[in-house]
């Protein structure tokens, strides 16, 4: 069925609207979808830089030397913590 009248400038204006607001919502969603891979990737960096910080504050002490011998080598006895109670304990 043909229309009754041929389209009219406000009939182009609507439909170059819907054009252009299909491709602008379009790169909404590939930026936003960027964007939260950003994220994710900045969390999981902060998550690996937490996790080795916590290791950073495991110590060792060194409780005895016993060695054996005329050698080098013996028997070590020591213990490791978090450098708060290490350092809490007595000596």
């Amino acid at each position: 069925m043909l229309a009754a009248e041929a389209p009219k400038i406000t009939d182009w204006m609507q439909a170059w609207g819907s054009v252009v607001g299909l491709v602008m919502s379009t790169f909404a969603v590939i930026f936003t979808g960027l964007l939260f891979r950003h994220e994710i990737r900045v969390r999981r960096e902060e998550q690996r830089d937490g996790e080795a910080a916590q290791a950073r504050l495991i110590v060792g002490r060194m409780i005895n030397w016993k060695p054996s011998g005329a050698n080098a080598y013996g028997e070590l006895v020591g213990r490791s913590g978090n450098w708060l109670d290490l350092a809490s304990e007595e000596l």
